[in-house]
């Protein structure tokens, strides 16, 4: 049995970050707890140093110093360390133990972006602010900070944190424009769909994704999977190799979205 995953990490990031701006807060009043915005800021930027400085400066025992292989990091050894025989590949795990500070670093953002949302200045103004700061977000990360620690989602390296929470700004204030600001909603009703059975939606993607791979289908003389059969005979005949594979990413998500919508239409959100 896998001990590590999404949805665990998930749990453990909001754990122990929403413990942190309990215990720093500066009051509680009637709406709730009040951050401690420099607390909280300071947490993230030690998180993304602290991740930082441990992948590329503590030798790995058999691997050396610095390397960002699946395999031979100080991530994927201590993964090994702590639960061999229990990750999602033989020898490392996308949510493992140490990439799972970043992660926190991650929820951090997300409290401070929140934080301004809620604060009484202008709405256009706030979201101006958001946007410009996502975009400078993602330009650093991606031209100054990568080179230095690459990109990478498998490692959850501290350049991916800041690059997609600053993409998550931008999208944010753009959502937030449209739909608050211009009251335009009608359009994201296949989101709203998604949203209200997020985590149904996301266990249907995940048994679909199985099941297509674990089903075969003769064909040309041999057996295929239905994943493979699909892709080959609707999208790969007729398009080119990307715009096949987003042909066939979009009817994927078709055939995930069909069961949420008719649990939606009746009203039956499932939740945890």
């Amino acid at each position: 049995m896998r001990y590590a995953g999404v949805l665990q990490r998930i749990g453990v990031c909001y754990l122990i970050a929403g413990l942190f701006v309990v215990v720093t807060a500066k009051r509680a009043d009637r709406e709730g707890f009040v951050p401690n915005i420099t607390a909280i800021a300071g947490a993230l930027v030690a998180l993304l140093v602290g991740y930082w400085a441990l992948m590329r400066f503590v030798p790995v025992p058999g691997c050396g110093t610095g390397l960002l292989d699946q395999e031979c990091s100080l991530a994927a050894w201590i993964d090994r360390r702590i639960m061999l025989g229990h990750l999602w590949k033989p020898r490392w795990d996308p949510e493992g133990f140490l990439s799972t500070l970043p992660a926190i670093g991650t929820v951090f953002s997300g409290v401070l972006v929140g934080e301004w949302l809620r604060s009484d200045r202008p709405v256009m103004r706030k979201l101006a602010w958001m946007a410009c700061i996502g975009a400078v977000a993602m330009i650093v990360a991606r031209y100054l900070l990568n080179p230095f620690f690459p990109i990478n989602k498998n490692l959850w390296t501290s350049t991916y944190v800041v690059f997609t929470s600053g993409f998550a700004m931008v999208m944010l204030a753009l959502c937030f424009w449209i739909v608050d600001v211009k009251g335009l909603r009608k359009w994201a009703a296949p989101f709203v769909v998604f949203g209200t059975n997020a985590i149904t939606a996301y266990a249907i993607a995940t048994f679909v994704a199985i099941m297509s791979l674990r089903l075969h289908v003769w064909s040309a003389g041999r057996s295929v999977s239905l994943h493979g059969y699909a892709y080959s005979h609707w999208f790969a005949s007729i398009a080119q190799p990307h715009n096949a594979s987003l042909l066939f990413a979009v009817f994927f998500v078709v055939v995930c979205f069909l069961p949420v919508w008719v649990l939606y239409s009746r009203r039956i959100f499932i939740k945890l």
